[in-house]
This record gives structure tokens, C-alpha cells and sequence, in this order.
């Protein structure tokens, strides 16, 4: 049987207070996706889960592209700036099971 090892959970508001949470001993998390498998299979035991879920965030256009910490990669992948910086997503959405393998997919392209 698969067991977890206890963690203290953290749902940070602001980056200030999800650096304040951070040690060394923590591990952050923004989606979690894989998260619970590989803390089921103990492949982490960190004595703290800080989420990032909570601080929001959008994409932020520049001079530079900043991504913050709650955009979810459907957003992104669906952001206009993003879509016209990496033109081929729509020749590889057929081929894609999900956002994140877009989102991935192409900006390892870049």
C-alpha cells in the first residue's frame, strides 16, 4: 500500500509570503498535477507543500515575456501574445493531448 509522509500546507497570498514559507525542507506546487502520485509513490517527502494557486497572475508583455506563477498552461496556450510568438501551435494542437505538451513542446522549439 502506497502511504505519504505528513506535510504541512502552506496556500500563499502573495510571493512575499510564499518566499517567507520557503526552507529548505518545502516544495512549491502552482497546478499539482503530478504532485499527489509522486508523493503517494514517495518519490517526495518534503515537510512542507507551499501552493502558488492562490497568488493569480497573468502574462505579463514587455520588452520581455514574464509568466507568473498562476497562469495555467490552457491560458497560456491560449494567450494571444504567446500564440504569436510561437505561430505553430495551431499545426500542433491535432498532435497534442494537452496544453502543457504544447506549452512544453514549443518553447523547447524556441
Amino acid at each position: 500500500m502506497l502511504r505519504m509522509q505528513p506535510f504541512t500546507l502552506v496556500n500563499a497570498r502573495s510571493y512575499a509570503e510564499a518566499l517567507a514559507a520557503w526552507t529548505p525542507e518545502a516544495m512549491y506546487v502552482a497546478g499539482g498535477t503530478d504532485l499527489l502520485p509522486n508523493l503517494k509513490h514517495g518519490l517526495f517527502a518534503p515537510k512542507t507543500v507551499i501552493s502558488l494557486a492562490g497568488i493569480g497572475g497573468g502574462v505579463h508583455v514587455g520588452e520581455n515575456i514574464r509568466i507568473d506563477a498562476g497562469v495555467t498552461l490552457a491560458a497560456l496556450a491560449a494567450h494571444p501574445t504567446i500564440r504569436s510568438v510561437l505561430p505553430r501551435s495551431e499545426e500542433h494542437t491535432s498532435e497534442l493531448q494537452s496544453p502543457c505538451n504544447l506549452v512544453c513542446r514549443l518553447l523547447l522549439e524556441k
